[in-house]
């Protein structure tokens, strides 16, 4: 089996950041979020044996997703 190591410099957090007390989305806003989405997903793959992004093939991907880019943008690509 092949492995990757993938490392990235972050910047240290502020003391104001972290001390912060914003209590930010709550568990049960983000649960809608999720459920919303899932309800997406399991319309979109009615009468297929998929569940969830995570098993679409290519094909798939072609077929909901047709004005995709043939390729990806890499960050920071221009053209």
């Amino acid at each position: 089996m092949d492995r990757i190591n993938i490392q990235i410099e972050v910047p240290a957090a502020k003391y104001p950041d972290l001390a912060n007390r914003n209590p930010g989305e709550s568990s049960r806003e983000i649960k809608k979020r999720i459920d919303a989405a899932r309800k997406i997903q399991l319309n979109r793959f009615k009468g297929m044996k998929i569940y969830s992004n995570a098993q679409m093939t290519n094909r798939h991907i072609k077929k909901f997703f047709p004005n995709r880019p043939s390729q990806p943008q890499i960050a920071g690509d221009r053209h």
